[in-house]
């Protein structure tokens, strides 16, 4: 017998609100987390407070998300950027892994930040705001992940410079934290972060097998060691085409959904040194062989075959089994990118291949395997400015190229001094003298290779070593050659933290104060402009005012002089100044007034006296 359509109706109720109360039960649960604050995982900006405004800078735990089996977790830069969005800003976010976060000298070497000196060059009146986003040990994966947390902020560009890290980086094929070797699948994985149930659930699974195998022995090993699972990834190789096709999936995605959104996204393609670093790992036999082939690409240079050499030299690259070092079809696979949606590109290829003395990558711009040097990092940056250049010139008519300075001028401006340039060079050789670049197991003292000759390099070791932060040393080097009377080394440590911290107000002011020292008034006077529009202060409010004055710029120097008064009415400086710009504008009385209380209060300050001499003159005088 057939059922009755009463009974067939009952049986459907039965089925939906049997499959509804898990649904229902997993909302409630999620609910609850959410307001009990359980299972959120680490967003990726945090609120701060700057200069009495509320900011956003990337959040230093926001990596955790993807580092769960390593005891170092690398952070991002400290740039900020408003928490709302004004109508007159200009906002870009810079995406990648360690080069374009600067390693190894974060800070002022970030190429995202020669990016911003232009920008600021060519929209005079805009807010430029540049972010940048880059985290060592990162691939696509976490820049997927990070992506709608950007496009939330409203950015109106981004930069992608990424790919080295694709096979070790987190959740890549080949690295610890690797879950599988399907994009779709890990993405899906990614998604489900965002649910509270999700994480519990992970952590408390993972804190199960915590307890039966206990935490995994990582002892000294550094990141790039700890990252590592599958050491031999050959070229062709199962897991090699999965690190293709994962960059490519992702990719596709992170380009596609800046695209819906109308954001551009300038590509860059991928750099690594290939003539002075031989491969780390070297399989099989004659030509599959990347040792063998790197021997026949130095034969071929030492014979003047400059041609034939860079082809073996790449080959000889893709050939290297451990593959800290991005395949160059990833470089096919960005251009095929970039034309598919119509993207512009930043051919870093070609650039480092210019400059290069034998055309071919090398230590001329290079640390060790990928990481670019002073030199390297600016042409990094410049050739990302390049294509933002091309790109605002034929889309936004406020861009006024014509304020845009030298290469040479933006390449000054990166304030890199030698306490950076030792600080760098302790990192480069601390990575250097264990694994990859040695035997495993073998750990190379390093440190005696720097004799301590300066204060500058004692403090680069105090900060390598953790013992004291980067600004602070800074700080103190400024101070040691201020007392020495050695300002040009002042202003560039001055000049490299506001590289990084541009809103210290307090850096601000003393560089000003040394520029008007050296008697560049003008360049002064910029700088405390600046620093008055991020935060007013009693001292470069009344500075800038008297500098204004010294330089003929009364009608513009006494709002701000005036300004200093409200603030500080007993400031004697002040008073002294104030009185003196009535006096030139012929308005004894008002000069009176702030003359008997300057007298009141410091009938000694410097110079008081005798001007009240001549103002009681020139008041009778008239």
């Amino acid at each position: 017998m057939s059922s009755s359509p009463q009974n067939v109706r009952k049986n459907t109720i039965f089925w939906i609100i049997t499959l509804a109360i898990p649904v229902i039960l997993l909302v409630l649960v999620e609910m609850t987390f959410r307001l009990v604050g359980i299972g959120e995982i680490p967003p990726l900006f945090k609120e701060v407070q700057i200069n009495n405004e509320n900011y956003l800078m990337p959040n230093r735990d926001f990596a955790q998300r993807y580092f769960k089996s390593t005891n170092v977790v690398p952070t991002a830069s400290n740039d900020v950027f408003k928490q709302v969005k004004g109508p007159n800003t200009f906002r870009v976010f810079a995406l990648g892994g360690s080069s374009m976060a600067g390693f190894p000298y974060h800070y002022n070497g970030m190429m995202s930040h020669v990016v911003r000196d232009v920008l600021e060059d060519g929209f005079p009146k805009k807010n430029i705001e540049v972010i940048n986003l880059g985290i060592s040990a990162i691939n696509s994966y976490t820049i997927y992940d990070m992506l709608n947390e950007v496009l939330v902020q409203k950015p109106d560009l981004l930069l992608f410079y990424a790919g080295h890290n694709e096979y070790y980086g987190a959740l890549g094929v080949g690295s610890s934290e690797s879950i599988s070797n399907y994009p779709a699948l890990v993405r899906l994985y990614l998604n489900l972060q965002h649910l509270r149930t999700f994480v519990v659930f992970q952590e408390s699974l993972a804190s199960f097998i915590g307890l039966i195998s206990g935490p995994p022995d990582k002892g000294n090993a550094t990141l790039m060691e700890q990252m590592v699972k599958e050491q031999k990834i050959e070229l062709d190789s199962d897991n090699y085409k999965a690190g293709i096709n994962q960059f490519a999936d992702n990719l596709n995605v992170i380009v596609a959904k800046s695209k819906e959104q109308n954001i551009p996204i300038i590509l860059g393609s991928l750099v690594s040194n290939l003539k002075d670093f031989a491969p780390f790992i070297s399989l099989g036999e004659g030509e599959n062989n990347a040792a063998f082939i790197f021997d026949k690409a130095q034969e071929a240079l030492a014979n003047n075959e400059g041609v034939k050499a860079k082809e073996l030299f790449t080959r000889a690259k893709d050939l290297d089994a451990l593959r800290f070092r991005a395949p160059s079809e990833l470089n096919k696979i960005i251009a095929q990118t970039a034309q598919k949606y119509q993207m512009p590109t930043a051919d870093i290829e070609s650039i480092f291949t210019a400059f290069s003395p034998k055309n071919i990558a090398d230590n001329a711009l290079m640390l060790e395997h990928l990481h670019p040097n002073t030199k390297g990092y600016f042409l990094l940056g410049w050739a990302y400015a390049n294509e933002v250049t091309k790109h605002l010139q034929k889309n936004n008519a406020d861009w006024q190229q014509s304020n845009v300075k030298s290469q040479s001028q933006y390449e000054q401006m990166m304030a890199l001094s030698s306490y950076d340039k030792r600080v760098a060079a302790y990192r480069i050789a601390s990575i250097q003298a264990g694994w990859p670049f040695q035997e495993p197991g073998v750990n190379l003292p390093y440190l005696n290779k720097f004799p301590i000759q300066s204060l500058s390099d004692s403090l680069a070791l105090e900060n390598f070593l953790g013992k004291v932060n980067w600004q602070a040393t800074k700080e103190q080097l400024a101070s040691h050659y201020l007392g020495q009377q050695q300002l040009d080394l002042a202003l560039l440590e001055l000049n490299g933290i506001l590289r990084a911290f541009p809103w210290r107000v307090d850096v601000l002011e003393k560089k000003a104060s040394i520029l008007n020292e050296q008697g560049n008034s003008n360049l002064a006077i910029k700088t405390l402009i600046k620093a008055n529009k991020q935060l007013e202060t009693v001292f470069n409010t009344k500075i800038l005012g008297a500098l204004l004055l010294q330089t003929n710029r009364l009608d513009q120097g006494l709002p701000y002089l005036e300004r200093a008064y409200k603030l500080q009415p007993n400031d004697a400086q002040n008073l002294y100044n104030l009185s003196g710009a009535y006096g030139i504008r012929k308005d004894f009385a008002q000069a009176r007034i702030y003359a008997n209380k300057l007298l009141s209060i410091a009938p000694n300050f410097p110079g008081a006296q005798q001007w009240n001499q001549q103002l009681l003159q020139l008041e009778n005088a008239n």
